[in-house]
């Protein structure tokens, strides 16, 4: 009935055959694994995804995980008079890092009180995390994209930047297998991070460094790189 109703209905954790699936990633605090992969090895069951966690790079089945977590602490059911149970926002923020950073989608759980609403100091909290993402992540001083083993974005003059934040065109598949990240200091290159994963979105967070130049180095991959997006940033 899902697949001749709503054939593009997301379906999470299975069934085998499903065209849009997305896996659970193991545990109910926000967090990924890293690497994590958007694919995972074939099923051998019909009831759900076996696998979860940091998924396979050589994976047949497209299954992108999914980080999910309470918004109140150990706690997916309103009970009266715990709202010192609300993650703060700065944990909120880590949970974004570790999840959405990491290849996933990060799903937080409300919960709905005894008049059929989400709390007040839900919304409340939910607004200021809200605004704090769109304001660490929508400055960014320089993008590009394009595609090949290296891309180098030209800040123009030396900059301190702080993130990196890494898309492939995941409609052709995750290539990268492996990638550095170069910035221009004293006119050489230096490494600052080197990862795996990239998928939809890899976020490098390092301590604060003046360069007129980032370079996105593909060290291993099993296509021709397609990177969507290659931004920088500086934020608090």
């Amino acid at each position: 009935m899902l697949w001749e109703l709503q054939p593009q209905a997301v379906v999470f954790q299975g069934p085998k055959g499903t065209p849009s699936l997305v896996r659970w990633v193991g545990n109910e605090q926000g967090k990924a694994p890293y690497p994590c992969w958007s694919a995972i090895e074939d099923f051998t069951g019909d009831n759900e995804c076996p696998q979860s966690g940091d998924g396979s790079a050589d994976g047949t089945v497209w299954a992108p995980a999914e980080s999910d977590m309470p918004n109140r602490n150990h706690q997916w059911i309103w009970i009266a008079g715990t709202d010192h149970l609300l993650y703060s926002v700065d944990e909120l923020v880590e949970r974004y890092y570790l999840s959405v950073g990491r290849n996933t989608n990060l799903l937080i759980g409300m919960v709905i009180d005894d008049k059929g609403l989400v709390p007040e100091a839900d919304v409340r909290q939910f607004t200021v995390f809200g605004g704090e993402i769109r304001r660490q992540f929508s400055q960014k001083i320089k993008e590009i994209g394009g595609q090949g083993d290296t891309l180098t974005l030209n800040v123009g003059q030396p900059t301190q930047i702080n993130h990196v934040v890494i898309m492939e065109n995941i409609a052709e598949g995750e290539r990268v297998r492996e990638y550095a990240i170069d910035v221009m200091v004293d006119l050489e290159w230096a490494e600052i991070c080197r990862g795996f994963s990239i998928g939809h979105k890899r976020i490098e967070h390092f301590e604060p460094i003046k360069t007129s130049q980032v370079r996105f180095r593909c060290v291993k991959s099993i296509a021709e790189p397609l990177i969507q997006s290659l931004a920088v940033l500086k934020n608090n």
